[in-house]
């Protein structure tokens, strides 16, 4: 592989995370909303932690997804436990 296509596929990361970056401040912003509104509504909860199990593994919005899945321990501790331990693996992995 040549050092040109290695340094495009790294632009490339590197583009696809700055655009996920962008976007964590209106992703915060709606989780801050779903726990100030004491939103019982786990599936919309879940949706969320979906969303940001898939860029955890890319090393962003840990902070955030750690937040949302605090408060869905307090609805559905059994969920919020099970959604820690995929985190943990996506993570760590």
């Amino acid at each position: 592989m040549s050092e040109k296509f290695k340094d495009k596929i790294v632009q490339i990361f590197d583009s696809f995370n700055d655009s996920i970056k962008a976007q964590l401040p209106a992703i915060d912003s709606e989780v801050d909303d779903l726990i100030k509104s004491k939103t019982k509504d786990t599936n919309k909860i879940e949706l969320h932690l979906n969303y940001l199990e898939s860029i955890v593994e890319h090393g962003i919005g840990n902070d955030i997804f750690v937040k949302l899945n605090n408060y869905l321990k307090s609805i559905d501790a059994e969920t919020a436990y099970d959604y820690w331990n995929d985190y943990l693996i996506r993570r760590y992995e």
